[in-house]
């Protein structure tokens, strides 16, 4: 009996470990289709400076100082954004648009957790950029 439920208990851990990492798993139409539901959310931000060029490094975006008083990780300096899954910047046709060719200030709509790491800079996770 011992036995049975170790292995139903360890099939559960495995089965919640699967469903946790669910963001990297999903396609973008899947994460259009969760946006437009409401179970993911997006916000407006706008290519930084501090990104280099050749679409290479970190990729950081700044938000509205505006917006200061209502999100946890506005910085003056820039927010890092880390990806769920594949580093790609999508136009409004679905198109993968080339971060060398994305010009400084250029608003983006990131659908990410809702959630920001409280490092320096802060870091967000997105499941899906689009140029606004």
């Amino acid at each position: 009996m011992k036995r049975i439920f170790s292995i139903i208990l360890a099939l559960i851990m495995i089965l919640s470990l699967v469903g946790c990492s669910g963001g990297s798993q999903l396609t973008p139409e899947q994460i259009d289709k969760r946006i437009e539901a409401g179970e993911i959310g997006t916000i407006q931000g706008f290519y930084s400076v501090r990104n280099n060029e050749d679409g290479t490094g970190d990729f950081y975006v700044q938000f509205n100082s505006a917006l200061e008083t209502v999100f946890d990780f506005y910085s003056a300096d820039g927010t890092l954004v880390e990806f769920y899954g594949d580093e790609v910047v999508y136009d409004k046709a679905g198109n993968v648009v080339p971060r060398s060719e994305i010009a400084y200030g250029q608003g983006l709509i990131i659908a990410f957790n809702g959630e920001a790491e409280d490092t320096d800079p802060p870091t967000i996770k997105a499941y899906k950029i689009t140029l606004a």
